[in-house]
């Protein structure tokens, strides 16, 4: 249903990937550079520490003045318990600088990926582009937005592009929610559920006619399609599911049962979505 993006990069594309390699390389050099001091900072604490250590056997053999035996008794134990310290607060820094350095690696791949894109024309669409979300893709029309913050999950918050031709009546969507999805499991947990999901939002009546795993542009995906009745008119909604940069994203076209799938653009619609 999902036609593969097999195609290279136009040159302004290859320009736009290479400002983000240099921009995600700045953020790696920074992250070095912090793995860096966690490491030497508590190495040098603790060479004070023993130097410290020195001082006070050094005072006390040399009968030293009662000052600097004060100062290397405090200096001693401080530095020793301040290295012992930043040891752990190192462990906890290289293991997020590990966990962020991964996740940038992905939302790189997944950048390059999405923007691989072949410019896809249909005709009477026009291209739109989300400026907040960075997403562009064709519509037959300026799209009605729809946001809001999704019950019981605080700062989780869902939005739909969506557009009706006003000449076949068929319906191009684009939804997707501002979440955290990135391991694996939890991902394809996630794209499995989805189309069953979507298809009891749709009414009683709603039947889940299709829903494979596929992917989507190089990325885990679903393809789903469902039937049910709006009106007294039966429709069917097809459409595909995957996860960017951890927000689940769904195309989806619904046109009336009678028509011929074909004849609803919805490989070129699909197709034409692109996320800068």
């Amino acid at each position: 249903m999902i036609p593969q993006n097999t195609d290279k990069p136009t040159a302004g594309k290859a320009e736009s990937s290479e400002r983000r390699s240099w921009s995600y390389a700045s953020k790696s050099s920074l992250m070095a550079t912090i793995a860096f001091a966690f490491v030497t900072v508590p190495v040098v604490s603790l060479v004070l520490g023993m130097i410290a250590v020195g001082m006070l056997k050094q005072s006390k053999k040399n009968s030293e003045s009662d000052r600097m035996v004060k100062f290397a008794r405090f200096v001693a134990p401080a530095s020793l318990i301040f290295a012992i310290m930043l040891f752990i607060i190192q462990i906890v820094g290289i293991a997020f600088v590990a966990v962020e350095s991964a996740r940038q690696k992905a939302r790189q791949a997944v950048q390059v990926g999405m923007e691989s894109s072949v410019p896809v024309v249909i005709a009477g669409f026009e291209l739109y582009t989300d400026e907040s979300k960075g997403l562009q893709v064709l519509f037959p029309g300026q799209p009605e937005v729809t946001t809001f913050e999704l019950s019981g999950y605080p700062g989780t918050h869902y939005k739909s592009l969506s557009v009706v031709d006003s000449e076949t009546y068929i319906q191009y969507s684009v939804t997707y929610i501002d979440t955290e999805i990135y391991s694996t499991e939890s991902i394809n947990a996630y794209l499995s559920r989805f189309p069953n999901g979507k298809s009891l939002g749709l009414g009683d009546d709603a039947k889940l006619v299709i829903s494979e795993a596929a992917q989507y542009k190089g990325f885990p995906a679903r393809e789903y399609l469902i039937e049910y009745t709006s009106e007294g008119v039966k429709i069917k909604n097809e459409g595909v599911g995957f996860i960017v940069n951890g927000d689940p994203i769904d195309l989806s076209v619904s046109y009336p049962a009678t028509m011929d799938g074909n004849d609803t653009h919805f490989n070129e619609f699909t197709s034409s979505f692109v996320l800068r």
